[in-house]
């Protein structure tokens, strides 16, 4: 069997600054611009072939997280998750005289939204999105070693410390910031009235840039 050639630290570098290129004014899943502050980061994940869907730097003075974090997944996540959700969704919209992406967007009908997704449901998990779990389960796998490896003789505070955060439906977010980090809506005002924040924040994005460099070192010493 013929072996592959090895790439020069040249050729290395011209594969990352082509990543880095690609992610030039692109734009995450529900299309806003991927954050500079997080951006290293997801160029080092994708050079190693870990797919990152959506990501944030961490804000104050917007809605949201305070603390950054990036979500991954396999690529080509099934549209549905469930075997009959869309015959399902199809009908509830049509009972509601509404098309199907608005009846999918959940609002303002939230309570007939998630009555159509229990129904889906009990239809049980589809074979195609099972196997996209499987793969992400793998990358997730991937990450966790990734991270052990980082913290291999390099002591960092809990809330400073990148964790993983396995999603329900498959997907999984890492992330640090302790309990600056939320998932759950939280107002810029709420946020300025944190002493200290914009110093924690900081903290948090720098861990998260030194295991951006740490990433694009394995990613430049890879074959």
């Amino acid at each position: 069997m013929e072996s592959r050639e090895q790439k020069s630290p040249q050729e290395k570098y011209a594969d990352l600054d082509a990543i880095r290129k690609k992610f030039e004014g692109a734009a995450d899943v529900v299309g806003t611009e991927i954050d500079p502050e997080i951006k290293d980061t997801v160029v080092a994940r994708n050079a190693l072939e870990i797919c990152t869907v959506q990501s944030c730097e961490g804000h104050i003075e917007a809605s949201g997280s305070a603390a950054p974090w990036v979500e991954i997944a396999a690529p080509d996540q099934p549209e549905y998750r469930f075997n009959r959700q869309k015959e399902i969704f199809e009908s509830h919209a049509k009972k509601n005289n509404m098309s199907l992406p608005e009846f999918e967007s959940g609002y303002p009908h939230r309570d007939e939204y998630f009555a159509a997704l229990e129904e889906a449901e009990s239809s049980g998990e589809s074979a195609v999105y099972q196997t996209w779990r499987q793969k992400t389960q793998k990358t997730k796998n991937k990450m966790s070693q990734l991270l052990e490896q980082f913290y291999q003789g390099r002591e960092a505070p809990e809330d400073i410390k990148i964790k993983i955060k396995e999603h329900e439906e498959g997907a999984f977010r890492i992330y640090n910031g302790g309990e600056d980090y939320t998932e759950e809506p939280r107002t810029a005002q709420e946020k300025k009235q944190q002493p200290g924040l914009a110093e924690r924040q900081k903290a948090y994005r720098t861990e998260m840039n030194d295991f951006a460099k740490f990433l694009e070192r394995k990613f430049l010493q890879s074959s």
